[in-house]
């Protein structure tokens, strides 16, 4: 039995040294496929992720329409349907619990406690307002109990035992108990979002708030209703939920102002504030499609676009020369420039989404598309504005966990749509320690060859062990 041990040592020993780890990928904690057993192309995709404070749960909205083929004319009829459920696993992907609900999950936020789950779910077109969707809010216990729902409502926001939501048929703001009894209410006065205990409402006026156009002004209010502060901003453009943000200390008040129509030529704007109101800085662009994230402390914002600025090799009328670059631009909590970033020269019109800016790690993760399904995952150095790692994995949506541990990956795999993936990012990061060489010509073979070396002199002493004994 000598020689086959022997021979089996040497071939373990032969593929140790001629596989390269760098073929090893980053391997993900688990996945899901929520179109397993669908028929008829209705594929759920993904709208939201989130995942909880304490790491302990992963909620996934999924959204889609289905068109049942009649007059479309009739809008008695469901000619169309738009549905949405939400899904609810613990970290290990065990699925707990899902259930459906109306038009599209826009997002969802866990308790401060990770006791209940509240989701703002809102028609994608006034085609299915005519149908009688409309917006609302569920509330929803951790075991996939359905506590209460509030119909016409948007901007919810939850912390441990308390619910702030502005109505639109009432046209007023609201701050409600778990229970869905009334603490308090602020009459004319809308909301674009809220620290994690509620303790501090970034707020605006009412004109044509449900579709975030024309703020007179902006400010920040505590519980009582009190207004800490209050500042005035250009009244010809459109603000969001999505796009606006208050530090949990309340000092930091970031907002991305875009201009009402696309035409206009006027600049989109991004306003920092200090907890005072005044505002500390301005950043504007000269353009209208963008990307905006802010870090978790409001620490970092960045901006990203693509520019106007072709590429060398460019001829006029010639589409496959057609390139353009996208740019980043780091702005620390006073609105200063850290750097600007150019990549990726392109000859399509590539879009930029899912920008995430960790709050723990040096790291900014984003999606970069030509179109769905054939999207890319980067990494970049927070502080460099380099590329550092580069996955093609056709990304969809990207979400880290909010101390930065985990992320989630939404993907197209093979023929299946929107497939959920769970990775440690740093498995993704896939980088050096920051005190090392970033040179991305360097070779890794020398780590490789001496983490062989070691192996083959572990399996060689145990070889010869076991011929003594």
């Amino acid at each position: 039995m000598k020689k086959p041990n022997m021979l089996f040592g040497f071939i373990l020993l032969i593929i140790l040294l001629f596989t390269p780890l760098s073929a090893i990928e980053a391997k993900e904690l688990w996945s899901y496929e929520p179109n397993k057993d669908i028929e008829n192309l209705q594929y759920w995709t993904v709208s939201t992720i989130t995942i909880s404070d304490d790491n302990k749960y992963v909620a996934v909205g999924l959204y889609r329409q289905l068109y049942l083929g009649c007059s479309q004319n009739n809008y008695q009829n469901e000619c169309r349907k738009e549905e949405s459920k939400i899904l609810l696993f613990d970290i290990s992907g065990k699925l707990l619990w899902e259930h459906k609900t109306t038009s599209k999950i826009e997002s969802t936020y866990f308790s401060t406690d990770s006791k209940y789950i509240l989701l703002n779910n809102s028609p994608t077109s006034g085609y299915y307002q005519l149908l009688g969707y409309n917006d609302r809010l569920y509330l929803f216990n951790i075991g996939g109990e359905l506590l209460w729902i509030y119909d016409d409502a948007i901007a919810g926001r939850i912390d441990s035992d308390e619910v702030v939501l502005f109505t639109l048929n009432e046209m007023k703001t609201i701050r409600i108990r778990i229970d869905k009894n009334i603490i308090e209410e602020y009459p004319n006065i809308g909301i674009y979002s809220a620290n994690r205990d509620l303790s501090k409402v970034l707020f605006t006026n009412t004109r044509n708030f449900e579709n975030q156009i024309a703020p007179k002004y902006v400010g920040v209010m505590d519980k009582s209703g009190k207004a800490l502060w209050k500042r005035g901003i250009r009244e010809d453009g459109v603000v969001s939920s999505e796009e606006s943000f208050i530090s949990d200390d309340g000092k930091r008040v970031i907002l991305l102002e875009k201009p009402y129509l696309i035409s206009s030529n006027d600049p989109v704007i991004l306003y920092f504030f200090n907890d005072k109101g005044e505002i500390k800085s301005t950043y504007q662009y000269d353009g209208y499609f963008l990307e905006f994230a802010t870090s978790k402390d409001g620490e970092y914002s960045v901006l990203a676009y693509q520019t106007d600025i072709k590429a060398r090799g460019y001829k006029e009328g010639n589409f496959s020369t057609e390139k353009y670059y996208n740019k980043f631009v780091l702005l620390d909590d006073s609105g200063s420039i850290v750097w600007e970033s150019t990549i990726l020269e392109s000859p399509y019109s590539l879009s930029l989404y899912s920008i995430n800016i960790c709050n723990n790690k040096p790291y900014i993760l984003f999606g970069l598309a030509i179109r769905v399904g054939m999207g890319s995952f980067f990494v970049m150095d927070r502080n460099s504005g380099e590329i550092i790692n580069t996955l093609d994995l056709g990304v969809d949506k990207i979400q880290i966990s909010p101390d930065d541990s985990y992320t989630v990956i939404v993907r197209e795999e093979g023929n299946s749509y929107s497939k959920i993936f769970l990775y440690k990012t740093e498995e993704l990061v896939k980088i050096n320690d920051k005190t090392e060489s970033k040179d991305e010509n360097k070779s890794n073979y020398p780590n490789q060859l001496v983490y062989v070396v070691a192996i083959a002199l572990i399996l060689l002493g145990v070889y010869y062990y076991a011929r003594k004994h």
